[in-house]
């Protein structure tokens, strides 16, 4: 198994991140991939990470942190995105429910960073909230651009429009929270070659333990509610999501 999309850098891992990292690996993870939000983030997790075999490395720019990115920005994302850790671009996106940036500089942030992955050959692991129509439409600028969407709570038309594009779509915890029945429905729709798992750790903790401090290991209990929604053994689960995630990023292999 593997978990798409953790936080390992956040400072709610500065206490125990090795303890974390540890149950992660005993739960039966394989892979970890270290997600990051601007520049800053991403030399920590690099220096964090480097030399950790199993541990990978997106380099991303979230919204919530977007404005626009100068020449010495552009430099500095793509010379990372030609090391060996870095397996995505991400995250990246925009978010229009929270909206703590103009949507017009958060379009300015992303596009760079597409184009950027288009560039280094990488796939991109795209943030939308509220913004589905405007991620779309900007993702079919990129023909080719391939992909996860992150996180995904949005509609299974959505989720189709996304899958016709080639993308894959990753679920976190919420799919094991009591009321997600319409996320559950579309778990249940996704073609088994397009699904993946994750935590979005520190965040999204998976029933029954909602409300704390999320973390690896936990990816476990979202793919067993995965497994159980598409009425197949969860071992097999495990397998065709791991499947899925050395085809989407290939630099692992």
């Amino acid at each position: 198994m593997i978990d798409t999309h953790v936080h390992l850098n956040d400072p709610a891992f500065d206490e125990d991140r090795a303890l974390a990292i540890e149950r992660a690996w005993s739960s039966g993870l394989k892979i970890l991939m270290d997600v990051t939000e601007d520049l800053t983030s991403f030399e920590k997790s690099l220096k964090l990470f480097e030399k950790e075999k199993n541990i990978w490395s997106a380099i991303g720019f979230h919204p919530h942190q977007a404005r626009v990115l100068n020449e010495d920005d552009l430099k500095s994302y793509g010379k990372w995105m030609t090391h060996p850790k870095v397996v995505a671009v991400g995250e990246i996106g925009l978010d229009y429910y929270y909206e703590h940036r103009p949507r017009d500089l958060q379009k300015k942030a992303f596009e760079p960073m597409l184009n950027l992955a288009v560039k280094n050959n990488l796939p991109v692991l795209i943030h939308t909230r509220d913004s589905e129509d405007d991620v779309l439409a900007m993702l079919k600028q990129f023909p080719g651009i391939m992909g996860l969407i992150h996180c995904y709570t949005g509609s299974l038309e959505s989720a189709k429009a996304f899958l016709d594009l080639g993308f894959y779509i990753s679920f976190s915890g919420i799919v094991t929270f009591k009321k997600a029945h319409d996320l559950r429905a579309v778990v249940k729709e996704i073609p088994l070659n397009r699904i993946l798992v994750e935590t979005d750790a520190p965040y999204l903790a998976p029933e029954p333990l909602r409300g704390k401090r999320n973390e690896p290991a936990f990816v476990m209990r979202t793919a067993e509610e995965m497994a159980k929604v598409r009425g197949i053994d969860v071992e097999v689960f495990h397998n065709t999501v791991m499947k899925n995630a050395v085809d989407l990023f290939k630099r692992m292999q």
